[in-house]
């Protein structure tokens, strides 16, 4: 085996906390893709929460304010420098009709030949003049300065209101981000005891199976030199090792009360290799089948030229689990000596079995990469709804500060249309944005032709009419799930449309259940997984359909070989009517 280098980590925790037992049995390949996907997880969530922080939006919103002020305070500024200014234009109009007055009095004196008559009319004329172009220079003055003075007055006003929407605006968002956070560590706290409460179910069960097979193994004491280890203590050595004369076993009992899945098995394989002086494992399920290995009661799998596996399959229901332990014994010795015959030593037989080992170590890594591909795209999935969500409270956000978001006046046709047909209900029902948006296509054809509304303007619609814990996003095709609400006249709806209103509740039902997971924790196929729940294909490919786990049919896993077996049968039906 190739030598790994490790770096040994120490890393604390809270005294109160318990660590899974499971995280003993990890390899340093899966300790550091655990630690590297939870660093990444906690990186972006405090990214996340920093952005939306509450001290960072009031800040933002405090420089708004600022921003705000001083705008109020340069108008008035304005207004008073407006002010000075006519005053001056005022005084100097005035200085320059007195200089003007002064000179023609001047001039009249001057003119000592004319009649004083003449003089004393001019004067009049004059002064007539000029009290009537003040008059009429003061109304004008006072006229603008009184429009200027009015126009400051409803600015100042319309900026007092913008102030006191945004005040609302960043209140009612930060009340919002405090509920989702207090509904976000509710959420937590709960998973957390669940998962608690689970580990310590599992390590009772654990408990309980181990000391089943203890006692069910008291069956080889008559063997020579035979001796049991408890080994459950010891990481990666699994629950128990036997001695016999010839070999030893490694076996690790299961009690579970669904099937033993791909996880357990590939434990075993690990602790299998890391063990390399046991030839032999054993993986005993008490109560229920492994998955993949359970057409016979005893099957083996050789994982390299000098190791094997071999699976026991529901141990106690046998009428004599005693002798379906030492059936596995005799496997086991037929396994051994084949073992060390393909080991003997032949130039042509070494040669075979370094190509066997190069072909395990290739197919365990096909494994590995399916495995790895499978949680990728898992977790894909996960960031893609979150990487959603928080796209739409970021359009929310920015509408808020834009004001452009979507009122019902700018859409009329979608909210007398949502009027009409859609109500509020207490009872635990939930529609689907995509089937909503097709029954308004119908109902509004004219719309449709001339592309007034989209799609998108459909779901904004929705975001903007309904408050955040009415709806929730789905991830892999960004319909919206609104909660509460329901059809009005869903008889008519129905027949108009063709369209089924989607009643989604919260749990599936056990058989649904069994099936999804098989589907995904397992490798078998829709034939496979027909027969073990004893439930045609044709049902279990619904059920996929139903759940979204398919997008169509002959997406399946095993549909081709279900659709040659029934065109085999329907041959058969014929030959036979003929």
């Amino acid at each position: 085996m190739e030598e790994t280098n490790i770096i040994i980590l120490q890393i604390s925790i809270p005294n109160n906390k318990i660590i899974p037992n499971i995280i003993s049995t990890f390899t340093p390949e899966e300790n550091y893709l655990m630690l590297q996907i939870g660093s990444n997880t906690i990186t972006e969530a405090r990214k996340s929460v920093i952005t939306l922080s509450n001290k960072k939006i009031s800040e933002e919103y405090k420089i708004k304010i600022n921003e705000l002020e001083s705008e109020i305070n340069n108008e008035k500024q304005l207004a008073l420098r407006l002010n000075e200014r006519m005053t001056t234009i005022y005084e100097e109009k005035i200085n320059k009709l007195n200089q003007k007055n002064k000179q023609m009095s001047d001039e009249i004196l001057e003119k000592n030949k004319e009649p004083e008559e003449m003089m004393n009319e001019e004067i009049k004329k004059i002064k007539n003049n000029f009290e009537k172009m003040f008059e009429d220079k003061k109304r004008e003055l006072e006229y603008k300065f009184n429009s200027d003075i009015q126009q400051i007055k409803y600015k100042n006003e319309l900026l007092m209101e913008e102030k006191e929407k945004i005040k609302y605006k960043c209140n009612s968002l930060l009340e919002e981000k405090e509920k989702q956070i207090i509904s976000l560590r509710d959420t937590f706290d709960k998973a957390l005891s669940q998962m608690n409460n689970s580990l310590s179910t599992t390590v009772a069960k654990g408990k309980k199976g181990e000391s089943t097979f203890y006692d069910l193994a008291s069956t080889f004491k008559d063997f020579n030199e035979f001796r049991i280890q408890d080994k459950h203590s010891e990481a990666g050595s699994g629950d128990f090792h036997l001695h016999f004369e010839k070999f030893d076993v490694l076996v690790d009992a299961k009690n579970y009360k669904d099937a033993v899945n791909k996880t357990q098995k590939d434990k075993i394989r690990k602790d299998l290799i890391r063990n390399e002086h046991i030839n032999i494992a054993w993986l005993v399920s008490l109560n229920t089948r492994i998955i993949g290995h359970d057409r016979l009661p005893i099957m083996y799998e050789f994982i390299n030229t000098r190791q094997c596996i071999i699976y026991v399959n529901n141990l106690l229901a046998d009428e004599i689990p005693d002798k379906l332990l030492r059936m596995a014994w005799l496997v086991s010795c037929e396994v051994y000596d084949k073992i060390q015959l393909s080991n003997m030593e032949n130039v042509d037989e070494d040669e075979l079995n370094i190509l066997k080992n190069k072909y395990y170590n290739l197919f365990d890594k096909i494994k590995n990469i399916k495995s790895i591909i499978r949680e990728l795209n898992t977790t894909i999935g996960i960031f893609k709804k979150q990487v959603e969500s928080l796209n739409f409270e970021v359009l929310r956000m920015l509408e808020m500060e834009s004001n452009e978001s979507i009122e019902m006046n700018n859409y009329p046709m979608i909210d007398e249309w949502w009027n009409l047909n859609i109500e509020y209900t207490d009872e635990d029902i939930q529609l689907i944005s995509t089937n909503l948006w097709n029954i308004f296509k119908q109902d509004n054809k004219i719309l449709m032709k001339n592309n007034e509304i989209t799609s998108d303007d459909f779901k904004k619609y929705i975001t903007t009419k309904l408050s955040s814990d009415n709806y929730t996003m789905k991830s892999k095709n960004s319909s919206i799930i609104i909660n509460n609400y329901k059809l009005k006249n869903i008889n008519s709806k129905l027949s108009e449309s063709g369209l089924k209103q989607k009643l989604i509740k919260n749990d599936y039902n056990e058989m649904d259940n069994k099936i999804i997971s098989d589907y995904q924790n397992t490798e078998d196929d829709i034939n496979q997984i027909s027969a073990n729940n004893k439930i045609d294909v044709c049902n279990v490919i619904s059920i996929l359909m139903d759940h979204k786990m398919i997008s169509k049919r002959t997406d399946a896993r095993g549909y081709e070989i279900y659709k040659k077996n029934e065109l085999h049968k329907n041959k058969i039906k014929i030959n036979l009517k003929k």
